[in-house]
C-alpha cells in the first residue's frame, strides 16, 4: 500500500503530521507516549503549518509518497520520503528527536528535539538506511504499522458531525485558555499573599523616629540575618510613607479574597468544560445536545460568515451626506457632514477636527451635523451655521416642525463615553441657535448636496 502525502505540520513537540489524500494523518512522533510512526483519523488542535523543520522539510520532500517502515534494532524508525536518499529518522526517548538527513551525502539536514530546531548541517553518526533493501533495518508495510497507545484512542474515536467537531474544537480552545488564566491567578495570588503578610509597616512604625523627610530608603540593621530595607517616598513625610504602606498591604488583603474568588470560579468552570469536551469527543451527539452543551459559557452558536446585502453595512460606506455650501466670496466651498445614522453618526464625529464646528437639535433624536472649517482663525457666515441648522433639524425627529432648538458648538466640546450608546456624546459646553424656516428654505438647502 502507497500513501500519497499532501500537507505537512508540526507540534511543539517533536512530532510531524502529513495530511494523505486518501484521508486521515501519518504521524511520526518522537516525543514519550507516542513515539513512533503510526495513522490517525484527526488533526491535533495545536498543529502548526509553518517552522524551519517545515521549510526544509518541504523544499527537500515536498510530496512524499510512503510504501514501507524500517525499523532499526536499536529503535530508532525510518521513513522514506523522495528519491530513495531522503529520509525522515525518529528517535525514541531518551533523545527524542526527529532528523531530516540526506544518505548520500551522509549528512543531517535539520533535526528537531525539545530543546528546539537545529538547522546546522552536521554529519551523521547514528544508524540510518544505506539504501531500500539495506539488511540492518527491519522493512514493514504501512498496512502492518500498530499504532502508539495514545493514538489508538483518536483511531477508536467514531466519525463526529462537523457541527460537533466545531463545538469540541471551541471548548478545547476555551479549556486551553482558562489553563492559562489560572496560571496567571496562581503567580497574581502569591505576590499578593507575600504583600499582605508584608512586615515593613510595623518595622517603620517601631522605627518611625530613625526616618527624616527627603529619605529614599531606610535601612534597618540585622545582626541575626539580611538587613531589611524600606523602601520611601522622599517627597513625603514619614508619617505619610507610614500610611502609604499600611494602605499598600490593606490593598494586597483585598486582593487575596478577590483573586481567591476568583480563581476557584475559574477552576470550577474549567472542570465543568473538561466534562463536557469528554462527551463532545466521546461519540456523536444530536445538534440539540451539542447547543445545549455550550449554552452557558459564552460560547454561542457561531453566525454565518455570509451576508445578507439588504442588512450588511457596506465595507468603506461613507458616514456621511455632503452639502457644499458655495455662497460665500472667499472661493472654495464649505462642506456640511451629516450623519446617517446614529453608529455612523460617532464615526463622524470622531474623524473630525477639534476646530470644527457641531449641530445637534436640542430635543429628541437626530443626525449629527459637522461644518469643516478651513483653518481655526476662520469666521463662519452666519449663514453657514442657519444652513447647517436647517440640516440638523430636518434629519431629526422634528423635521415636521420646521422649526426647533439647536447645539451649536466646536467638536472639541462634546465627549464620548464609554457606556454611551451609539449616536449619544456628553456636551461640555455650547451655545444654542434658535431656527425656523419654510419648506422652500428646506428645498434649497437639500439641493446642496454634492452628487
Amino acid at each position: 500500500m502507497a500513501l500519497k502525502a499532501k500537507k505537512c505540520f508540526e507540534l511543539e513537540t517533536p512530532s510531524i503530521f502529513w495530511s494523505l489524500k486518501s484521508g486521515g494523518y501519518l504521524v511520526c512522533s518522537a516525543a514519550p507516549g507516542t513515539f513512533g510512526i503510526s495513522i490517525t483519523s484527526e488533526k491535533p488542535l495545536d498543529l502548526k503549518p509553518s517552522g524551519a523543520f517545515m521549510a526544509l522539510l518541504r523544499k527537500y520532500a515536498p510530496s512524499p509518497l510512503f510504501t514501507f517502515l524500517y525499523q532499526h534494532p536499536s529503535g530508532v524508525q525510518a521513513l522514506n520520503l523522495v528519491n530513495h536518499h531522503m529520509w525522515l529518522l525518529v528517535t525514541p526517548p531518551p533523545h527524542e528527536e526527529l532528523a531530516l538527513i540526506d544518505t548520500h551525502r551522509g549528512v543531517c539536514l535539520v533535526r528537531k528535539s525539545p530543546h528546539g530546531t537545529f538547522t546546522k548541517v552536521k554529519t551523521l553518526t547514528q544508524p540510518f538506511p544505506a539504501d531500500l533493501n539495506d539488511p540492518h533495518w527491519i522493512k514493514l508495510p504501512l498496512e502492518k504499522i500498530e499504532p502508539s497507545p495514545v493514538l489508538k484512542a483518536s483511531l477508536a474515536t467514531p466519525l463526529l458531525p462537523a457541527y460537533q467537531r466545531k463545538a469540541r474544537d471551541r471548548i478545547a480552545r476555551r479549556v486551553k485558555t482558562m489553563n492559562q488564566s489560572i496560571k496567571r491567578l496562581k503567580q497574581n495570588l502569591e505576590s499578593a499573599v507575600l504583600a499582605s503578610e508584608s512586615k515593613l509597616p510595623d518595622l517603620l512604625r517601631d522605627h518611625l523616629h530613625l526616618t527624616t523627610p527627603g529619605e529614599k530608603s531606610l535601612v534597618l540593621k540585622n545582626p541575626q540575618g539580611q538587613d531589611h530595607i524600606i523602601p520611601l517616598d522622599e517627597t513625603k513625610t514619614p508619617g505619610q510613607n507610614l500610611s502609604a504602606l499600611y494602605e499598600t498591604r490593606k490593598k494586597a488583603e483585598k486582593s487575596v479574597l478577590m483573586l481567591t474568588q476568583m480563581l476557584d470560579k475559574t477552576t470550577e468552570e474549567k472542570n465543568l468544560l473538561a466534562v463536557k469536551l469528554n462527551q463532545l469527543r466521546s461519540s456523536p451527539l444530536l445538534e440539540s445536545e451539542v447547543e445545549h452543551l455550550i449554552k452557558g459559557h459564552r460560547l454561542t452558536p457561531e453566525q454565518s460568515t455570509r451576508k445578507n446585502p439588504e442588512t450588511s453595512r457596506p465595507p468603506f460606506e461613507t458616514p456621511y451626506r455632503v452639502y457644499l455650501y458655495d455662497q460665500i466670496p472667499t472661493g472654495k466651498p464649505l462642506k456640511i457632514l451629516v450623519s446617517k445614522s446614529a453608529a455612523l453618526g460617532d464615526d463622524l464625529c470622531r474623524a473630525a477636527k477639534g476646530s470644527d464646528l457641531w449641530l445637534h437639535t436640542q430635543q429628541g433624536h437626530g443626525a449629527h451635523v459637522i461644518i469643516k472649517r478651513q483653518n481655526t482663525k476662520e469666521t463662519l457666515p452666519p449663514e453657514v451655521i442657519r444652513t447647517a441648522g436647517i440640516l440638523a433639524l430636518h434629519f431629526s425627529n422634528q423635521k415636521s416642525q420646521l422649526k426647533g432648538e439647536v447645539y451649536v458648538t466646536l467638536r472639541q466640546n462634546i465627549q464620548k463615553k464609554k457606556h454611551l450608546p451609539p449616536g449619544l456624546w456628553l456636551v461640555n459646553r455650547a451655545e444654542t441657535l434658535w431656527v425656523s424656516y419654510t419648506e422652500e428654505e428646506l428645498n434649497a438647502v437639500l439641493r446642496l448636496v454634492e452628487s
